[in-house]
């Protein structure tokens, strides 16, 4: 049967633990009481950290959420921002293309004026005749 990784370095660490007792010359149920004693000393130290920084995430979590509402906010200003360059752009090539309807107007006026004065031209001429 396979063990975990964990599992095995636990028995490693134990079958060491008990190997320095027999080496010592001390009982191995005084050495395994100074161990448990050290282990609920370590367990106790990472509780008490879990916890404090358990306290600082809840204390810092109403910041973060008023800082994400405020990038929101920011970004949502930038979105209409954009949105209205994008309508100015858009006038501006609706204008320029009017401009340029406008350009090619004027020149067939110029070329109707044009064509009209030959007109008459070529009727005075005519009537001249």
């Amino acid at each position: 049967m396979a063990t975990a990784v964990g599992e095995e370095d636990a028995a490693a660490w134990v079958n060491a633990v008990l190997a320095e007792a027999a080496a010592d010359g001390g009982t191995v149920d005084s050495r395994i009481a100074s161990v448990s004693l050290k282990l609920q000393t370590m367990s106790a130290d990472l509780h008490a950290d879990v916890d404090a920084d358990m306290r600082a995430l809840l204390a810092a979590a109403p910041r973060a959420v008023g800082e994400i509402e405020d990038l929101q906010a920011a970004l949502q200003r930038v979105q209409d921002e954009l949105a209205a360059v994008d309508a100015r752009v858009a006038r501006a090539v609706r204008n320029a293309t009017e401009a340029a309807t406008l350009e090619e107007l004027d020149r067939l006026r110029e070329h109707l004026e044009a064509v009209g004065a030959t007109l008459v031209e070529a009727a005075s001429w005519q009537a001249a005749s």
